[in-house]
């Protein structure tokens, strides 16, 4: 399902891309300068999906252009809209590969502290009509998914913590370009330091140096504590974050559009088997630090993003089996993305679960999505926890993991 060809021989695109792979790396090494190019196998047909070598950090795969829409659906290297406009207006993609960096455009002001009482969604910009945009929370799925936040190894011999996000998560940072700025020199993560007094002084020092610049924005990304109504009559919402010990501020504007937009993930902040992460852009004026927009996300226990109580459930599951997986993330548009793919079978498996039985529109895209799997020769593996609580037992390991 996600194979790729390089000089005749097949490789598993995962492999491929892992960084940290040693053998992995020495062959795109090998491979780099080579005028025979890698293949993507995704698909059956004779559409291009021949591939590039690049180097950022390490060596990586990378699609030629316009070839996005040549893959599966399903596959990392497909992208819907390459060439044609978006739902935002806009003829240029919000999201462009330039190599050796991304450029990416997204819908929040950055540069100047908007007065919120005139965007009463927190703080969106449509930023002309030249460009489509994506959110903060379409930001924050790039970036796991270039930090490979959402793939699960059984081989990792550590657990994952926020540092492990901070770590990747920065380090991938440092090649993407929003607006006319690097991500990396605007993103505050706060991440432990030794010791907990240490921690709190430390990231409070990062975010008021990242917010030094008056009118400049800082995107801040971390795991939600608290959700702080003011008490004053008609006052706003606190964010508490992990490791931080400023509150940051929303009006009551923003407030209201953030608990229309995500109030079930609210109302889990203090549950244990899950984190929330917010990304938000946060501007500063003395000591008081004021969110202009914010986007939430549910992760499990090991940060792998998940969109519902049954996908977190299985996730869990996966990774409790000693499971090999991956979560895909809607970067921008995507028709028939899987809930998971599981990467060590024969071949990988489509994985879906349908958690919804009486909505008309929903199991018609259901009989779709199946339909698409059928069409291409996916293997599926589904779950439908309104006719069966029982998780169905996952497809085989290949022979050589067993």
């Amino acid at each position: 399902m996600s194979r790729t060809m390089i000089n005749g021989k097949f490789f598993e695109f995962d492999w491929l891309s892992d960084p940290e792979n040693s053998s992995a790396q020495k062959l795109l090494r090998i491979h780099h300068q080579s005028t025979v190019r890698p293949t993507c196998c995704c698909l059956s047909d004779s559409r291009n999906r021949e591939l590039v070598i690049r180097k950022r950090y390490s060596f990586f795969l990378a699609k030629l252009p316009g070839t996005g829409k040549n893959h599966a659906e399903w596959c990392e290297l497909y992208s819907a809209n390459e060439t044609s406009s978006t739902a935002n207006g806009g003829s240029t993609p919000a999201i462009i590969d330039q190599g050796d960096t991304l450029n990416i455009n997204i819908k929040s002001y950055l540069d100047v502290a908007v007065n919120l009482r005139k965007f009463p969604d927190g703080g969106n910009s449509t930023q002309g009509c030249s460009r489509s945009a994506i959110t903060l929370l379409g930001l924050l799925n790039v970036s796991l998914q270039k930090a490979r936040i959402n793939f699960w190894s059984p081989k990792r011999q550590f657990e994952r913590t926020f540092n492990t996000v901070h770590k990747n998560v920065t380090a991938i940072a440092e090649n993407i370009v929003i607006g006319k700025r690097r991500f990396s020199d605007m993103l505050m993560m706060p991440r432990w330091e030794r010791d907990k007094v240490n921690s709190l002084q430390q990231n409070r020092q990062v975010l008021f140096k990242k917010t030094s610049k008056s009118g400049k924005a800082a995107i801040v990304i971390g795991i939600v504590n608290r959700w702080v109504k003011s008490k004053k009559e008609n006052g706003g919402v606190g964010v508490g974050l992990d490791l931080l010990d400023n509150l940051l501020w929303m009006s009551p504007e923003a407030a209201v559009a953030t608990e229309q937009s995500f109030s079930q993930l609210i109302s889990e902040v203090k549950k244990t088997d899950r984190y929330i992460l917010a990304i938000c852009t946060v501007f500063r004026s003395g000591e008081c630090l004021t969110i202009g927009d914010i986007g939430l996300m549910r992760v499990n226990k090991q940060f792998i993003p998940v969109d519902s109580s049954y996908e977190l459930q299985i996730a869990d599951k996966l990774i409790a089996e000693q499971r090999a997986f991956r979560k895909p993330l809607r970067l921008e548009r995507d028709d028939y993305l899987p809930d998971f793919v599981l990467l060590d079978c024969e071949t990988d498996w489509a994985m879906e679960i349908f958690g919804i039985i009486n909505d008309q529109e929903y199991l018609a895209r259901k009989e779709q999505k199946l339909a698409y799997y059928r069409e291409h020769h996916i293997s599926c593996w589904q779950w439908s926890p309104g006719d069966d609580e029982n998780i169905p037992p996952f497809p085989s390991l290949k022979q050589s993991d067993i």
